[in-house]
């Protein structure tokens, strides 16, 4: 018998949401969370993106995150997947971010190739 909660995907879809929404409604908020949280992350890269890298280390649960212009996808620790709506605005951020509207939030290792 496990003494570790049950998960349902829907628990972790809604605590994914959550984390999002907390990240603000326009692309600067967000990008001014993410640096106030002190996540970076990788230009056109879904899996290592700021929100991605935001969400694996907010959500322990979470295993892989892939931010896929409309959707994010997500394989929690347990092996259970699925996928989210991405809103407009994480949308933004991320065309912005690979644009380099948000040179701060790009992580340092990529800043010097």
């Amino acid at each position: 018998m496990s003494l570790a909660p049950s998960l349902h995907r829907d628990d972790l879809a809604d605590r994914i949401a959550d984390l999002i929404t907390v990240l603000g409604d326009t692309p600067d908020l967000i990008a001014y969370r993410l640096a106030e949280a002190g996540i970076t992350g990788d230009r056109a890269d879904a899996t290592c993106c700021p929100i991605a890298n935001y969400l694996l280390c907010a959500e322990p649960l979470l295993d892989t995150v892939d931010v896929l212009g409309d959707s994010i996808d997500y394989r929690a620790t347990t092996g259970e997947s699925g996928s989210l709506a991405a809103s407009d605005e994480i949308n933004d951020f991320i065309s912005l971010f690979d644009i380099d509207r948000y040179p701060h939030l790009i992580t340092r290792s990529e800043v010097t190739r």
